[in-house]
């Protein structure tokens, strides 16, 4: 058994995961971890070398628990990664509509924020919700998503 599962210390599993100890956690949907990392003192919105934060990590995977976790400890649900995609964008693409639905009663935005621009016309960066959804073929997450407003 591995680090990450052998119940060892918070220190040695964030070294086998090579970063955050919140953000290894909330990866493995592991609340006893995730909390233990928030008691130790790690912030709830810091960001891994991508740009994501934990919730980012916890909805990517669909860890309902995990998410709730984070944002009883007042995660910022539209935080978005070096690429542009939030939190719901991730559970979107993935078709996790447990955390989606965590996620959209927590008051995220089903738009994406975050443009560049290539000449003079705006281009949305990272894709919405429903760009990622519907790309990966979730049917169900797509009409949560429209049943938002999106």
């Amino acid at each position: 058994m591995d680090a990450l599962h052998a119940g060892s210390s918070v220190a040695a599993w964030s070294v086998a995961f090579n970063g955050p100890t919140l953000h290894a956690a909330c990866s493995a949907g592991d609340e006893s971890k995730i909390r233990h990392a928030l008691l130790a003192g790690e912030e709830v919105d810091s960001k891994d070398n991508s740009g994501a934060t934990a919730l980012l990590h916890a909805s990517r995977g669909g860890h309902v628990g995990a998410v709730r976790v984070l944002l009883e400890a007042k995660a910022v649900v539209d935080a978005a990664d070096n690429d542009a995609k939030t939190a719901l964008a991730h559970a979107s693409a993935n078709g996790q509509e447990g955390a989606m639905r965590l996620l959209l009663e927590a008051g995220a935005s089903v738009e994406t924020k975050k443009t560049f621009r290539r000449g003079k016309k705006p281009v949305n960066y990272g894709g919405s919700a429903l760009m990622q959804a519907s790309a990966g073929g979730h049917a169900g997450a797509v009409h949560l998503l429209l049943a938002a407003g999106a």
